[in-house]
């Protein structure tokens, strides 16, 4: 009977260990997981930021391009600061986002001239 006894308590100590360990690789693959997902949903967040600030100068150099007056000037907005030139046909646009970023843009006459 002590055979027995002590043949159980061994099985059963496995049991638990076998357990432990299932439950630590379950928990290391969910961490895994839920780190990948997190980072993924972190990069996406930055490259919207990045498309949202250049799109967001660019609408700033087409309105500069449209009612700028003279070769060259500077334009205040909310957003930021615009510095622009005219050069022959093309208009050369500097834009200083208020967050700090600066923008260069290149861009052809005015469809409206």
């Amino acid at each position: 009977m002590g055979r027995k006894g002590s043949g159980s308590i061994v099985w059963t100590k496995r049991v638990r260990a076998g357990v432990l360990l299932y439950a630590l690789l379950l928990l290391a693959v969910f961490s895994l997981v839920l780190n990948l997902y997190l980072e993924r949903h972190l990069f996406q967040e930055r490259l919207f930021q990045a498309y949202r600030d250049r799109e967001q100068a660019y609408a700033l150099a087409v309105y500069c391009r449209d009612k700028g007056k003279g070769k060259e000037g500077e334009l205040h907005f909310q957003e930021g600061q615009a510095r622009y030139t005219l050069e022959g046909k093309r208009w050369e646009v500097e834009v200083t986002l208020s967050s700090g970023k600066d923008y260069h843009f290149s861009l052809g006459a005015s469809p409206l001239n």
